[in-house]
């Protein structure tokens, strides 16, 4: 069990994290903008398909508007990022039991594309790291960050 602080001094790896600690989105995103990562923050109540997680996400990262709503052009998107300020990108996930319940097979390949979008930045040395909070059971196997 990795600490905030740990991500904010870049010593946990890139990944996706489920959050349980005290600080809130705000607090988590100022971090992030002070350690020069972009911060970006999903409210999971306004995701319950495929489309809209793509569209939210998409909004929130800036995605260029000729960004299609796919997975393959969702996934080549979060592989550039060049027009974000900062070194990286923190993501806060809010409530995605709502697109777990909603869209179980849909949210099951974003979690997927979210981790293998981790790891393909690990390997540039760039800081991507998505923290989801209150996942009420929707993503079991990722692993807890306090």
């Amino acid at each position: 069990m990795e600490n905030l602080e740990a991500l904010q001094d870049g010593d946990i790896a890139n990944g996706v994290y489920r959050y349980a600690g005290r600080a809130g989105t705000a607090d988590i995103l100022k971090m992030g903008a002070r350690g020069a990562l972009f911060p970006a923050q999903l409210n999971g109540s306004a995701i319950d398909s495929k489309t809209a997680f793509i569209s939210v996400t998409g909004r929130a990262l800036r995605f260029p508007d000729y960004s299609a709503t796919n997975w393959d052009a969702f996934e080549e998107s979060l592989r550039d990022l060049s027009w974000l300020p900062g070194t990286g990108c923190l993501i806060v996930y809010g409530d995605p039991y709502y697109f777990a319940q909603a869209a179980p097979k849909d949210w099951a390949t974003a979690l997927t594309i979210l981790k293998e979008t981790a790891a393909y930045w690990q390997k540039k040395q760039q800081p991507f790291y998505v923290l989801l909070r209150r996942t009420l059971g929707s993503a079991p196997d990722v692993p807890l960050l306090r």
